[in-house]
């Protein structure tokens, strides 16, 4: 079910060139995740910037995976996620790596 969400025609402007990490897998597969801002002796500290990841072939998240940019790829914004938190409605970008 594609519930909540928006794919653009074309993918739109970088939002990131940083990794992310894997907060919740939804039942599509998908994964919600936080920009990495740094990690520190192992310690992983997330910025603000939530997005959502597409399940594709042969990817399996998982909660506290790290998803890594690929070397001179962004994090493009291809489409929004809208969803229910808390009874608000929130609206994040779905990101791709291009």
């Amino acid at each position: 079910k594609n519930a909540g969400k928006t794919l653009f025609d074309k993918p739109g402007d970088c939002v990131s060139r940083k990794n992310f990490e894997v907060q919740e897998v939804l039942e599509s597969g998908d994964a919600i995740a936080l920009e990495i801002r740094e990690t520190i002796s192992g310690h992983v500290l997330t910025s603000d910037l939530e997005v959502l990841i597409l399940a594709q072939e042969g990817s399996n998240f998982y909660n506290k995976q790290i998803v890594k940019a690929p070397q001179g790829k962004c994090a493009r914004q291809i489409g929004n996620y809208k969803y229910q938190e808390y009874g608000n409605t929130k609206v994040i970008p779905i990101i791709a790596f291009k």
